[in-house]
């Protein structure tokens, strides 16, 4: 993210699936503009629920006082929610990052 603008590049399922991306980094503090380029997969990634479920049980039981969740698209995963220390957020991203069907990681945690 540079000065508020963020560009996003990739491949999604489905058309609506960009719009949960857009929604869902929207909302992180300081995104001011989002351009995208994604291309569609002719078919849904059916192993995108199967990824976010294994992530999300993963996260829950690593940081059980954490308000985590996170989405899966096409290889990406975005984890949002929010986490009372800096040294949390870092170990969630990691845990997330180290999945051999994860790709790409956007974290949208906030430390409050």
């Amino acid at each position: 993210m540079q000065r508020g603008y963020v560009k996003l590049a990739g491949v999604l399922p489905t058309r609506r699936d960009l719009a949960r991306v857009e929604e869902l980094v929207g909302r992180i503090q300081g995104v001011r503009s989002i351009e995208t380029a994604f291309n569609f997969a002719r078919q849904p990634a059916e192993p995108d629920q199967a990824v976010k479920s294994r992530l999300q049980a993963r996260l829950n039981a690593a940081f059980p006082e954490a308000d985590l969740s996170v989405s899966v698209f096409s290889g990406m995963a975005v984890i949002s929610g929010s986490v009372r220390q800096l040294s949390i957020k870092h170990g969630a991203v990691r845990l997330v990052r180290e999945d051999d069907d994860v790709q790409r990681v956007l974290d949208a945690v906030q430390v409050t």
